[in-house]
């Protein structure tokens, strides 16, 4: 939901359904989102199921793919163009070697840190 919410805004409605484990787990949701001027957008999530991790957003002007996994893509399609955004190699093994695409905000988390502030300030891209 916090991907929709980046491209598109926080919704107005939203509607869920979905299966809890017996521990009282999410295990799988479907999840329909209302914006304003007749946006909508779908999520699926399931602990169970292997889905593909791409994310796809369609629009009037043509659609934008994000490759998997879409929290964190190394590859976005856009009108049919290819944009790679490579990771670098990282100094250390990792546990999830794709997540080197994350480092820029565990940096800027660790600046506002160091400069004691308690919450991270909205980085403006130009």
């Amino acid at each position: 939901m916090a991907f929709s919410a980046d491209v598109l805004e926080y919704p107005l409605k939203i509607a869920s359904i979905g299966t809890l484990y017996k521990e009282h787990i999410d295990i799988d949701s479907v999840t329909a989102l209302k914006y304003s001027n007749n946006k909508t957008a779908a999520i699926t999530v399931s602990a169970l199921t292997e889905l593909s991790m791409r994310s796809t957003v369609y629009g009037t002007n043509g659609t934008i793919v994000f490759e998997p996994p879409f929290v964190n893509p190394n590859k976005i399609i856009v009108k049919g163009q290819v944009f790679d955004f490579p990771y670098e190699i990282p100094p250390v093994k990792m546990d999830y070697g794709d997540m080197m695409g994350m480092k820029y905000e565990a940096e800027e988390v660790r600046r506002c840190i160091n400069l004691g502030l308690w919450k991270v300030r909205l980085c403006l891209m130009n």
